[in-house]
């Protein structure tokens, strides 16, 4: 999952779903255009826009985590 609170941003695992690109089940990310949740392939095939859509979601964090935010609170 992806979430943000407050400044900081965490990035952990999740179940997988359904790209909302290809239709493939795997762990989805939700820098798709306009914050669809697509799977890594997809993401690697336009790495610009999905770059641009991960910078807007981190946008103004002071720290990127990757782990689960319960184990940081």
């Amino acid at each position: 999952m992806s979430q943000r609170v407050g400044d900081k941003f965490y990035i952990s695992g999740e179940a997988d779903g359904v790209c909302e690109y290809c239709g493939k089940v795997a762990e989805l990310r939700p820098y798709g255009r306009n914050g669809a949740r697509i799977c890594f392939e997809c993401g690697m095939k336009n790495r610009k826009e999905t770059g641009e859509m991960f910078e807007k979601a981190t946008e103004g964090v002071k720290s990127v985590i990757v782990g689960r935010s319960e184990n940081f609170h």
